[in-house]
């Protein structure tokens, strides 16, 4: 009885704060994982977005997470591409509206990396972004 009343106000919590986003940032983009990461890492370097008709307008910004699973499934370090405005105005605009050439800011895994482990930590290398390393509970630092 008490977890459906927890889970029961979490929804309510959950729903009372969809509707507040407008008024408390600028600008939410909200991408469900199949499991929660106890870890993510905004990795300092955006890249212009290729192949836009104006790509000052929207950039490439990588994410490094961790997956946190249950014992029978396998953990992953993963690596996410954020496409998002360059400014607040621009995300204010008709962002993916009817023009062809319209770009949807979005969050999607570009690649996923078995680990032994959940993943407790994870970065990417300064002076290297390209290399992203892992801190599991099941063995040393994996890179």
């Amino acid at each position: 009885m008490i977890r459906m009343w927890a889970k029961d106000q979490l929804d309510e919590e959950f729903s009372v704060w969809k509707k507040s986003t407008s008024f408390l940032y600028d600008f939410v983009i909200a991408h469900p994982l199949e499991w929660p990461s106890l870890t993510v890492h905004w990795v300092p370097l955006a890249t212009p977005l290729p192949h836009s008709t104006d790509p000052s307008s929207f950039s490439i910004h990588k994410l490094v997470l961790g997956t946190h699973t249950s014992d029978d499934f396998p953990h992953y370090l993963l690596i996410a591409d954020a496409v998002l405005p360059t400014s607040v105005a621009e995300a204010k605009i008709d962002i993916g509206g009817s023009s062809a050439n319209s770009v949807i800011p979005k969050v999607e895994i570009t690649q996923k990396i078995r680990v032994d482990g959940e993943v407790n930590k994870a970065r990417s290398m300064p002076q290297n972004p390209a290399i992203a390393v892992a801190k599991t509970s099941g063995c040393d630092d994996r890179r």
